[in-house]
């Protein structure tokens, strides 16, 4: 589920979610896991898809979301092409738990 989610990441921002100058800070940046949904490219996408994508990056295995979960999670179910529209927020908090 990690690999879908830093596919996804490439697809939609263009490049990868965790990146540095060498080897060792792009390792670094991986195990920190600090995703940023602030940049604009994500500013139409829904609270239930940044939440999908948050979902399967998540850095703690045992929170990242199953394939199970993910073909359940509201964003999945109907958010529509790009993250936009789908679930509410309430519905992405109620998949979170």
């Amino acid at each position: 589920m990690w690999s879908l989610g830093v596919i996804l990441w490439l697809v939609v921002r263009g490049r990868l979610p965790f990146a540095g100058p060498d080897k060792e800070a792009v390792i670094a940046a991986t195990v920190e896991a600090r995703l940023d949904l602030a940049h604009a490219v994500w500013a139409p996408w829904s609270a239930a898809g940044l939440d999908f994508v948050r979902g399967l990056l998540a850095r703690d295995p045992a929170q990242r979301l199953t394939a199970r979960r993910a073909l359940h999670h509201p964003w999945f179910r109907g958010g529509g092409a790009g993250g936009l529209g789908g679930g509410t927020a309430a519905d992405a908090a109620a998949t979170a738990q």
